[in-house]
Parts: structure tokens; C-alpha cells; sequence
């Protein structure tokens, strides 16, 4: 399991775009496994000369994607992510889709991002008055299908005062 960050850890700054990534293995392994390092990034799109910039540098989609390696370098099963679209370009945020669309493994999304949400996830969480509903459907259908389980709800309390009442 890996928790994609939502910022920058100050201590990273200094750091090249690539041994950003390498600090997140152990140290004994970092050298074997640059290539790795190396692959990653550039399947994010970041030539060589990208990963030679010091992170402190980078643009806010930049980030997203530094973060995202960070993450992935593990090979996690499970990602976690915490409203990953926050002050992404569009680019990064079209990026950040297809890649959440293509990942084999498993993730849990938080994000107020409907669109995002719609586009990757095919089961959707909805926290309302401290109650935890699930549906196995995308952000809008599922808060369709909840607004119609609350009508059915409704019906049904209607239905039940008639009949106590009558």
C-alpha cells in the first residue's frame, strides 16, 4: 500500500526530480534499481533533462506526478489518494485520468472532482449524516441512486403512516 502525498516534503527540495523517487527506497537498493527509477518517470512523461530538475522547481503538475512515482516506485497493490486534481493544469489533470483508468492494482479516490470520479472508479463511498452508503456505480450514478433510495424511503414512511392512520 502506498498513500500518495498531497505536498512536497520540505526535505525533498534539493533534490533532482529522480532521486526524489530513489529516496523512497532503501538505501542498498537505490543504485540497482535507478533504471526503475528512470522507466517510471519517463512513462510520466519526463525526459532526462526533466529528471535532473530539482523538485523545488517544478510546476504544480510536475508535483503531482513527482508524487505519484514516489508512490508507485514500491509497486504498491493499493493506492491511496487524497484529492490528487487540486491545483493540477490540464494536461496533468488528462494524465492523472488515464493513468488512474490503466492502473492494474487498486486505489481509494477521495476527491470533491465529480468528473474525475466518474471517469475512474466503478464503485463510489458517500459519507452523509455520519451513515456510510456504497454503491458499486460511478460518483454521479451512485448520488442518483441514493437520492432515489431516499425517495423510496420516504414513500415507504408515507405508506406505513397511511396504513397506521387508516
Amino acid at each position: 500500500m502506498a498513500r500518495v502525498e498531497q505536498h512536497l516534503p520540505e526535505a525533498i527540495y534539493p533534490l533532482t526530480m529522480l532521486d526524489a523517487v530513489l529516496a523512497q527506497l532503501p538505501t542498498t537498493e537505490r543504485e540497482s534499481l535507478r533504471w526503475k527509477a528512470e522507466t517510471l518517470l519517463a512513462g510520466m512523461g519526463f525526459t532526462p533533462q526533466d529528471m535532473a530538475l530539482t523538485s523545488a522547481t517544478l510546476s504544480g503538475g510536475q508535483h503531482t506526478r513527482l508524487l505519484l512515482a514516489r508512490a508507485l516506485i514500491g509497486e504498491p497493490d493499493l493506492l491511496l489518494l487524497d484529492e490528487p486534481s487540486n491545483h493540477l493544469d490540464l494536461p496533468t489533470m488528462l494524465w492523472l485520468e488515464q493513468f488512474l483508468q490503466n492502473w492494474s492494482g487498486s486505489f481509494v479516490l477521495v476527491s470533491h472532482d465529480r468528473q474525475l470520479l466518474d471517469a475512474v472508479t466503478n464503485g463510489s463511498w458517500i459519507l452523509r449524516d455520519k451513515m456510510l452508503h456504497y454503491f458499486a456505480l460511478p460518483c454521479t450514478t451512485a448520488r442518483q441512486a441514493l437520492v432515489a433510495k431516499d425517495e423510496a424511503m420516504r414513500c415507504g414512511i408515507r405508506r406505513s403512516k397511511r396504513r397506521s392512520t387508516a
